[in-house]
């Protein structure tokens, strides 16, 4: 959920306990799905020792075409 360029946590807790509004918040509060790290590739193969920087740049190769409601976070921590 993003609100002015930033997630918005209340508004993705509100979907979550929305009920008849689900639908309704759905539509106007799409929700993403946001990728900080990749600790393993779709093989299974553990990618934990590699360095931060690479980790970080394989989700999106991951994702492929699925990416328009996907991104990883510009930062973490």
């Amino acid at each position: 959920m993003f609100e002015r360029g930033r997630t918005n946590f209340a508004q993705l807790q509100r979907r979550v306990t929305a009920g008849r509004r689900l639908l309704r918040l759905a539509h106007e509060y799409p929700a993403h799905y946001v990728l900080f790290d990749l600790l393993a590739d779709a093989g299974g193969k553990l990618l934990r020792n590699l360095p931060l920087s690479e980790r970080r740049a394989r989700p999106g190769a991951a994702l492929g075409r699925r990416r328009s409601r996907s991104l990883c976070s510009p930062r973490s921590g």
